[in-house]
Order: C-alpha cells, then structure tokens, then sequence
C-alpha cells in the first residue's frame, strides 16, 4: 500500500510539474543573419515566440535571455548571454497570447557566416531561456539559422584566382593603404567572380578592377564589398599593369 501510494504522488507531482511548464513556455527560436527590409544590415537578430497561455498566480512576471555556450559565437558577439530588456507579465487564469521578442547584436570582430551556421545547426551551444528571478521556466535549444541577405558573390572552387603577390615593401604600402582608405559600398547586389586575391598578415582579400573603379572584398565576408578610392585605384592598376597581371 505505502509502494502504491508513493507511485501515485509520484505521478500527481509529475503531472503537476508538466501542467506548470506548459502555461509558458518557448514554442520557437531562430537566429537571422541580416533583414529582409534593410540589405545593409549584417546583425545577428536571435528571436523567439513565447506561448503565454497564463498563470493561476496573479502578479507573475518573466524575462527571456539567449545563452551562448560556444568560444567562436561569444567572441564575436561579445557575451555569453544576451537579455531582452522588456520583462512579461504572464497571463491570468485563461487568457492566452503569444510573444515575440529577441536580441539584435552587430558583430565586434570578422566572421564567417558558414561557421556560425554550421555550429548553431550542429552543435547544442545556444539556448532561449525563459525565466522568473532564478527560475528557469523553460529552455529551448535554438539549430535553425536563417540568412535573409545572400552573399554578393558565389565563389566557385573550380575557376582559379590568381593570387597577386606582394613581394616589396613599395607594394605592400600600395594595399596597405587601399584596404585602409576603402569605404564600404551597400548599393551593390552581386557581383562578378573575382580574378585576383592578395594577402596582407593574417587577412585574404579578393580584390576587382574595373575601367573605371576598383572593389575590395575580405575573404571571410562576402556580404561586404568596400570601393577603393581614386588614388589606390589608379596604383593598384599601375600595380597590375607592371607586374604582366591581367587586370
């Protein structure tokens, strides 16, 4: 009888808890690279929908906060956990609603888009939190991640890039100074493949020169492309022509 009557509280306090988790709690969470409103944009927006189907307590309110458990992603987002600044109040008795909320965050360093997919879709490292003080109400693992601004150019392996070797100090001044003087142009949508890469220290550049400019593109992000200005243009094609590199 006492085996019985412990399997049966048991039971009751299992249900009791499931019915509890479920008067809130995550029904979606994503990471977006960019917006599909604003082809400028390259933040990282972690957004979630939130299903408040309301609390028997009256004056119950919760926060939502993203937790981040891979070095790579908090380094480039520059934290391990992300908060929205609103707080809920929760639902009373049989009221329901839905609540979408999130965090957008510019990246503080260079980045690669694959990788950052590749981890949040394969790996268990981020997480949507919903929680009251220091309770965790519900926690949902995020592995879908979508790319609403498309990469400016489609590198293919196959077509060889010629890589412009920076031999004398002279050269290496020349786009030295073009990658610093560059400014970032978001009028352009797509753009032909590139001929040419160089390297300076620890970064890659494709790099295009046209008849009547020129365009920069660092390796690792091909959502951004930067326009030389008119002296760096004129002496990287000086560059070019003198070094028997087609331009």
């Amino acid at each position: 009888m006492k085996k019985k009557l412990i399997i049966v509280t048991s039971i009751f306090f299992l249900l009791l808890s499931a019915c509890q988790k479920e008067d809130i709690l995550i029904e979606s969470a994503s990471i977006e690279f960019g917006s599909l409103e604003n082809p400028a944009d390259r933040q990282l927006h972690f957004r979630t929908t939130i299903l408040d189907a309301g609390m028997e307590q009256e004056g119950i309110n919760y926060e939502v906060r993203f937790i981040i458990e891979d070095a790579y992603i908090v380094d480039i987002v520059g934290s391990e956990v992300l908060r929205v600044s609103e707080t809920f109040d929760a639902e009373h008795n049989n009221s329901k609603r839905a609540v979408e909320t999130g965090v957008s965050i510019g990246l503080m360093k260079d980045y690669n888009i694959d990788e950052i997919k590749k981890i949040i879709e394969k790996e268990k490292v981020v997480f949507a939190e919903v929680y009251s003080g220091e309770q965790v109400i519900d926690r949902k693992r995020i592995n879908t991640f979508i790319e609403n601004i498309q990469p400016l150019v489609d590198i293919n392996p196959s077509i060889n890039i010629e890589k412009i070797e920076l031999k004398t100090d002279e050269s290496i001044d020349i786009f030295k100074k073009a990658v610093f003087n560059a400014e970032k142009d978001n009028s352009v949508i797509e753009i032909t493949h590139p001929k040419h890469s160089f390297a300076l220290e620890k970064e890659t550049y494709y790099i295009w020169i046209f008849n009547e400019n020129g365009r920069i593109m660092n390796t690792r992000d091909v959502y951004s492309s930067y326009l030389l200005n008119d002296e760096s243009f004129k002496e990287i094609k000086s560059y070019l022509s003198s070094t028997d590199i087609n331009e």
